[in-house]
């Protein structure tokens, strides 16, 4: 069913209209109601006015003594309770304006002092048995007396406030009603111009806009019209921004988690600050890398979460002083928990689309292990180079040492045969045959080594070891084994003894002036067999700490620097790792890690062709 179409201008119309209706209908019944009420009182006050004027003409025409007295009219006007009471001769017949003046005359004589004249003019013009209106509500009414007496008026007065008050309102609600039907359709004009204007003015306004807005006649319809269909429109793309707010909402939570996902899940350590140092966030991998808990330091400077980390504070100072980033660099500094870190950070700077510095980001990586290899591998690549190069020259040297023990002895012999002392001689063979061992040994560490793997037990390898050890050793040094590990690994048990041998033996020189111990515990760890040889003598400097696997390097003048280096050599060709840590005068702990599981043959030559294996 269609929707009926109301005209908005017409019904505002038909609305005002009613309303002056209405209000001339209630000026109409106002005026309708005086008059009725003004009529019954008028009607009351002449038959009061006749019934007294009849009284007193009957008290009059009854009188023996002729004309009344005045103390009679006196009584009279008490007892018909009246304002005033007087016999007039009759009026003129004619015209004549002299016969007028003359009765005017006569009758304002008879009348009150003052009011005589105003009153004879009023009663001149007044019909009879009528009331006719005086001053302050007094009204008066003429009586003709037609008797014995001869043709006489008799002029009553009484007073009646109410009537003379609607006479007086009357007058005025007249005056008021012509005014007010005048005023009320003046703003029945103003109102339909100022009613209508401002929707005139919203469809021009809209028509300019590119509104399709009919412009029949009833424009206001046109635009509430309009109205309902851009509500209906605004609706419609409400709807439609609602959805879209939704789905942006979502995919916002859905990135939002999905890049807490990625800060939770990265091994880089990502900590962000806004332009002032605060500290806005910080993933689980900074909080380990760094030894630090954020919890309770989120908004708060950046100094207090990172103050163990004196270099990365001082990086973050000076970017927020300078406002620059950092490109990638490289620091050393120290944990939390105290312990010394290699970091490699980017300090980057977080803009806005309008390219307006927010914030910063450090992106942290922890290179402290990545250091140790790199450290091992360029000990390695010096030592494969090292072994390329000297492998050859050893064997020179053992050749020209070769032929200085022959002509020594070729020497040795004609002096013996001239008598001559060869003690000298003898010291120079023993020299040439040091140098000639050192060489062999050198050798030795510079040869490809092709390990015999077998089923041994470190722990009985270290028994037979530890009391070789003990046998030899003529000081107070003790060795004690502590813990136990069961099973088997593969391994060269020869070269594998060698290894543990040059390492323990390094530890009991380490306490032969100290008078200390060496202590090796052993244990289980990830798939590792762990032999610990920890000793109480004099510690290494940390400047010759990561010098101890170069050959030839020894701190102490007997050593030849080979034992150490030969050691790891063999440990890495096992898929082992030996690491060290000292400190001077509390000791040195050596750390050995063999893998339960065989280092493949595969292994081995991948480890040969990476270095770090020397070839020699």
């Amino acid at each position: 069913m269609k929707k009926p179409q109301y005209k908005f201008e017409s019904e505002v119309h038909l609305g005002l209209l009613v309303i002056i209706f209405i209000l001339l209908f209630l000026n109409f019944a106002v005026n309708y109601t005086v008059y009725l009420t003004r009529s019954h009182l008028r009607v009351q006050t002449v038959a009061a006015l006749h019934n007294a004027a009849v009284t007193a003409a009957r008290t009059i025409e009854g009188s023996t003594i002729g004309a009344p007295t005045v103390d009679q009219m006196s009584q009279l006007k008490r007892d018909l309770k009246l304002t005033s009471i007087a016999l007039l001769p009759l009026r003129p017949v004619s015209d004549d304006s002299e016969a007028r003046d003359q009765w005017l005359a006569t009758v304002s004589a008879k009348l009150r002092a003052g009011e005589g004249e105003k009153m004879a003019r009023r009663l001149l013009d007044l019909e009879l048995h009528t009331i006719g209106e005086g001053d302050r509500g007094e009204f008066y009414y003429l009586y003709s007396l037609a008797g014995m007496r001869g043709n006489r008026l008799l002029a009553l007065s009484q007073q009646a406030s109410v009537l003379g008050y609607l006479e007086e309102a009357s007058n005025n609600i007249l005056y008021v009603s012509i005014l007010a039907t005048l005023v009320v359709a003046g703003i029945y004009v103003l109102l339909l111009r100022y009613i209508f204007a401002p929707f005139r003015r919203i469809q021009r306004k809209a028509i300019k806009a590119g509104r399709s807005v009919e412009n029949d006649e009833d424009g206001v319809r046109a635009v509430v019209d309009d109205y309902e269909k851009i509500i209906d429109e605004l609706r419609a793309k409400e709807r439609e921004l609602l959805k879209l707010n939704e789905a942006i909402r979502r995919k916002a939570d859905s990135l939002e988690q999905f890049n807490q996902y990625i800060l939770s899940s990265t091994d880089s350590g990502v900590i962000t600050l806004d332009n002032t140092g605060r500290v806005l966030s910080v993933n689980t991998a900074a909080e380990k890398i760094l030894g630090i808990v954020s919890t309770g330091h989120l908004g708060a400077d950046y100094y207090l979460l990172l103050a163990p980390c004196e270099r990365l504070t001082e990086l973050i100072s000076a970017c927020l002083k300078d406002q620059n980033p950092r490109a990638y660099t490289e620091y050393e500094t120290h944990s939390g928990s105290g312990d010394r870190l290699y970091l490699g950070v980017t300090v980057s700077a977080v803009t806005n689309e309008i390219d307006l510095p927010v914030g910063w980001s450090l992106l942290i990586n922890d290179l402290t292990e990545v250091r140790r290899l790199r450290d091992e591998l360029e000990t390695q690549n010096r030592l494969a180079a090292l072994g390329e190069m000297s492998g050859g020259l050893a064997h020179q040297l053992r050749n020209s040492l070769g032929a200085i023990v022959g002509f020594s002895r070729l020497i040795g012999k004609r002096m013996e045969k001239s008598g001559l002392d060869r003690a000298t001689l003898e010291s120079l063979d023993q020299e040439a045959h040091e140098a000639e061992m050192l060489i062999e040994r050198f050798l030795v560490f510079v040869r490809p080594l092709h390990p015999d793997a077998t089923a041994i037990s470190v722990q009985e390898l270290l028994a037979e070891v530890v009391a070789s050890r003990r046998a030899r050793v003529d000081s107070a040094v003790e060795i004690n084994i502590m813990g136990s590990i069961g099973g088997t690994i593969q391994a060269d048990a020869l070269l594998l003894k060698q290894a543990l041998g040059n390492i323990i033996d390094n530890a009991v020189d380490a306490c032969v002036d100290q008078s200390g111990s060496v202590t090796i515990k052993l244990e289980e760890s990830a798939g590792h067999q762990v032999v610990r040889i920890i000793d109480t003598g004099c510690g290494i400097p940390p400047e010759n700490l990561e010098m101890i696997f170069t050959p030839f390097f020894s701190s102490r003048p007997s050593g030849n620097g080979l034992g150490l280096p030969l050691a790891a050599k063999i440990i890495d060709l096992h898929g082992g790792h030996l690491s060290v840590t000292s400190e001077v005068g509390q000791g040195t702990e050596f750390t050995v890690r063999l893998p339960i599981e065989a280092a493949s043959t595969k292994n081995q030559d991948q480890l040969i062709k990476t270095g770090k294996i020397p070839l020699g």
